[in-house]
């Protein structure tokens, strides 16, 4: 028997192993193509989920937008046009006009409220959130507007949760809960951030205690002072504010 040569033991392996891929091919068939299409399948469902999301996003930020318009609408007649002025004050086409700042804010409500119950999973439904809870505190819904503020303060992104805690406090105050709107100052001011920076709650805990315990704001004051006085305009903010405390 003739001695085969290592390039031909070596060819003899190839052409095996493609015999044993081919016949396995052959009665695995059904499978392997079933696994190829799900992976078609699987790769078309993230792309097309991608595409929907950044089309959900895209739309809530867009219905966002006009609901910010309504809510910073301007209130009362509206100004003559002048067709040959370039008057800057002149109002955009399409701007919304409220002849009451009640008009305006319960237009503004409803477009929030639309924004955060079509697009509950989007960014702008928190900023919506927050939105909602300043509209109910300035239709007079001092209780509804808690409730929402304090669910909006919980939300995801810190930045808006922070805004919202810091209506939040707000409206705590206005209904009399001192203590609690303190708690949400101080909260704020332990765990900063862009929108609510630490001088930012200490100075918005300061100014609830003025009126009532003007010793306590004078030390946050100068708490204030000692933690942030490298900035002037801070620093001189915060000078004043200790001159026009009581003696």
């Amino acid at each position: 028997m003739a001695r085969l040569t290592r390039h031909e033991l070596k060819e003899d392996e190839f052409v095996s192993t493609v015999e044993s891929a081919e016949e396995y091919a052959r009665q695995h068939a059904t499978q392997i193509i079933a696994g190829v299409l799900g992976a078609v399948i699987v790769a078309g469902a993230i792309v097309g989920y991608r595409s929907y999301s950044a089309h959900q996003e895209a739309a809530a930020n867009a219905a966002l937008g006009e609901a910010l318009k309504t809510f910073k609408a301007d209130v009362g007649p509206a100004p003559q046009t002048n067709l040959f002025s370039q008057d800057a004050n002149t109002p955009q086409p399409g701007a919304p006009e409220f002849s009451t700042d009640q008009q305006k804010y319960q237009a503004a409500l409803k477009q929030f409220t639309d924004v955060a119950a079509k697009y509950p999973r989007q960014a702008a439904a928190d900023f919506a959130r927050y939105h909602i809870g300043l509209c109910q505190a300035s239709l007079g819904n001092d209780q509804a507007a808690v409730k929402t503020l304090e669910s909006a303060s919980d939300s995801s992104d810190k930045n808006t949760a922070a805004l919202a805690s810091v209506a939040l406090a707000g409206e705590l105050n206005k209904l009399g809960k001192t203590d609690d709107a303190v708690k949400v100052y101080q909260k704020l001011a332990d765990h900063p951030t862009s929108t609510v920076p630490r001088a930012e709650a200490l100075l918005a805990e300061a100014n609830l205690y003025r009126g009532t315990k003007p010793a306590q704001a004078r030390a946050l004051y100068e708490q204030v002072q000692k933690e942030f006085g490298s900035d002037p305009y801070l620093a001189n903010q915060v000078q004043q504010q200790i001159a026009g405390l009581p003696k």
